[in-house]
């Protein structure tokens, strides 16, 4: 969704807390709640308020934050990164136009998978 309106609605959000969440303990993921995560989710926060990322992106990376491995966020942050400069030279490449608008999610939620499988 968020590639074709760039939005994250909250309902998505809903369905992921309650099948993502659970189908992550059941893998043997731990579930982390410490100060990494607060700072995870402070800059998630004022780079929302910002207007740096959109807000679904803010609930995103809010939502997926207890589950990251903290040893490898760094690894993670370059994958979403890479992966927005991707699509960004996509979308070059297509349209011949750089976006006013780049979908995050795509990128966070690759991020986060191999972040979770390493």
């Amino acid at each position: 969704m968020d590639l074709r309106n760039f939005r994250i609605r909250n309902r998505s959000l809903v369905i992921g807390l309650l099948i993502i969440w659970p189908a992550l303990a059941i893998l043997g993921q731990r579930l982390t709640i410490d100060s990494a995560f607060i700072c995870i989710a402070a800059t998630s926060l004022i780079l929302g308020f910002s207007h740096v990322i959109g807000m679904g992106d803010v609930k995103l990376l809010i939502f997926l934050a207890p589950w990251l491995h903290r040893e490898n966020l760094f690894l993670a942050a370059s994958i979403a990164l890479t992966t927005a400069c991707l699509q960004l030279l996509i979308n070059l490449v297509v349209k011949r136009q750089l976006p006013q608008q780049v979908a995050l999610a795509p990128a966070i939620l690759i991020a986060s998978a191999l972040n979770m499988a390493t």
